[in-house]
């Protein structure tokens, strides 16, 4: 049920302007680099969506936001960890023709990533989450079944720095750094 709402939500704008283009993916988001994946793991699967609207000669305005929730255990430690993982972006890009129903695209641009870290082991219980900023680049295909409905298959290469999480323990005020590349596949709708 909440996944409908996380969707409507952002398929609203789609629906009230015109000439927007509303996507909906199914992400891999693959971490490298960074020892949050020995807790939760290399690959967590999530949900991408985006809205764009046209401006001129190629070039598209862009809004989207990843959801991202995985469970892991603590290092060492016997506590059951549950991360949730929500960047937030904006920016430009550029979209070309290169068949008549196939369409590649590159873009990129500034965004904030909210993390909640939450820890539930049955003798302490907490919640830790941090503001943190970063920057996305991103490229893609869309393959069009009719004028307004496509199929998107895109590759995001993205980090996102989080100076304080707040997290107590071994490392007291953890500065992390997340880098990973997504790879995403989902419909694409016209409006």
């Amino acid at each position: 049920m909440r996944k409908f709402f996380f969707i409507f939500f952002f398929l609203a704008p789609g629906l009230v302007f015109a000439e927007w283009e509303t996507k909906v993916d199914e992400v891999a988001n693959i971490l490298f680099g960074s020892n949050v994946r020995k807790i939760f793991g290399q690959v967590w699967p999530g949900a991408r969506v985006e809205v764009s609207h046209p401006l001129k000669w190629g070039v598209h305005t862009w809004a989207g936001a990843d959801f991202f929730h995985v469970r892991g255990n603590l290092i060492g430690y016997d506590n059951d960890l549950a991360l949730t993982y929500v960047p937030v972006g904006m920016g430009l890009k550029f979209k070309a023709k290169v068949f008549s129903r196939l369409d590649a695209y590159l873009g990129g641009g500034p965004r904030l990533g909210v993390l909640s870290i939450q820890n539930e082991t049955r003798n302490t219980r907490g919640i830790h989450s941090s503001l943190g900023w970063g920057m996305t680049g991103f490229a893609g295909v869309n393959l069009a079944f009719s004028e307004n409905m496509l199929f998107d298959l895109m590759s995001n290469l993205g980090f996102t720095t989080y100076p304080n999480t707040g997290l107590s323990g071994p490392v007291p005020h953890l500065h992390l750094s997340l880098r990973a590349c997504d790879i995403a596949a989902g419909l694409q709708v016209k409006f």
